[in-house]
């Protein structure tokens, strides 16, 4: 419940939040207007919708940036666009019963999409999660996933982020291992 508008605010500068009638109610403003990219985010449930929860995190701030789920009905595509800002994330997929969006009936998927660009998908049996990275951008400064051991720079084609791992040698140590094991 509400008295005024301010008792809406939900943290998202990219919805016009208002109290009418003593009810919160969020309008969502095109992403531009916010300084963010629109996304596109399709969820295809398998038949236990109710267990498949997702996450997109900020690598910088560790906050929610986006999240959906559980779901409530059955190979049915749920459809939604989103507004996010310029930045690296991480997102992942999770299902609480360990078997991912798998099913014999046919399996699930999830993606994410910016201007006809799929930036993450997955699905089929990932077990309790499955992680992704990705970037969103304008500028390579947009795309630090966090890993000294990996090259990032923007694609200003796309506007996306690409995240290129180096070799051991070049962010850190290699090393031999070997392990004697004793047969008795």
């Amino acid at each position: 419940t509400c008295e005024n508008d301010t008792d809406c605010d939900d943290g998202d500068d990219c919805t016009m939040d208002t109290c009418v009638a003593n009810i919160c109610h969020y309008d969502q403003l095109p992403c531009s207007s916010c300084n963010k990219q629109t996304v596109n985010v399709n969820v295809f449930t398998d038949d236990w919708e109710s267990e498949t929860t997702w996450r997109v995190y900020d690598l910088h701030t560790g906050d929610i940036a986006l999240k959906g789920g559980p779901y409530s009905d059955s190979y049915y595509l749920y459809q939604e666009e989103k507004c996010l800002a310029y930045g690296s994330y991480s997102f992942i997929m999770y299902d609480s019963f360990g078997d991912g969006m798998y099913s014999s009936d046919g399996d699930g998927y999830l993606n994410i999409i910016l201007n006809n660009i799929t930036l993450v998908e997955g699905g089929g049996d990932f077990g309790y999660s499955d992680i992704h990275r990705f970037g969103i951008c304008s500028n390579s400064s947009h795309c630090d996933d966090k890993d000294y051991c990996s090259a990032d720079f923007c694609n200003e084609e796309s506007n996306t982020c690409e995240f290129t791992e180096l070799p051991c040698y070049k962010c850190g140590q290699e090393f031999t291992l070997t392990l004697d094991t004793d047969d008795e």
